[in-house]
């Protein structure tokens, strides 16, 4: 996806959210997608124009990704692993506070995967110069990983169709690529 100004992308987002499109917004917050290239969304302070176009904790989420995408602009793999982090918890607050909806699963998996996988190059830049145990960051990356998998599996009232359980299997996966290396 191009965007020709940060406003043109936070407007994508406010209206992917309006239409509950989990697997654009997806993309919008993944570091997989070409926009994370462009210079005008990589900025490292973005809170107060993403409280204007968005409701909370979704502000928190793309501030914290956009912050990620600056940091990645300069290959600081830790700040972004901490700007992952961010995303992950506002997520969470989000995802928990949806009732009987499990909208946002396309999302978390975009989310999660990215964490792991930035929580993995930082282990290895760490440990590598020898600033670092091997493991120590994929670590925090599975207690934050927990978190996703606690909200999916409190959802017991829900119709099987919308219920969050689904994303426990993918959470699952990503913990054994953490734990059986």
């Amino acid at each position: 996806m191009s965007f020709q100004s940060l406003t043109s992308y936070l407007q994508r987002v406010s209206d992917t959210l309006q239409d509950e499109d989990s697997s654009v917004f997806a993309l919008l917050l993944s570091f997989h997608d070409p926009h994370i290239g462009n210079p005008k969304l990589q900025v490292k302070s973005s809170e107060a124009i993403c409280k204007q176009h968005l409701e909370s904790p979704f502000d928190e989420m793309v501030a914290a990704h956009l912050r990620g995408c600056w940091a990645l602009s300069i290959n600081d793999f830790k700040e972004v692993y901490a700007c992952q982090v961010q995303t992950v918890q506002a997520f969470v607050r989000a995802f928990q506070s949806q009732k009987d909806d499990n909208w946002g699963l396309p999302l978390m998996y975009k989310l999660v995967l990215d964490l792991r996988e930035f929580a993995d190059s930082v282990d290895k830049e760490l440990y590598r110069t020898g600033r670092g145990k091997r493991g120590e960051m994929l670590e925090k990356a599975a207690d934050t990983i927990m978190s996703c998998f606690r909200v999916c599996g409190s959802d017991g009232r829900s119709a099987i169709a919308v219920s969050k359980k689904w994303g426990m299997l993918f959470l699952v996966n990503q913990l054994f690529k953490i734990y059986f290396r």
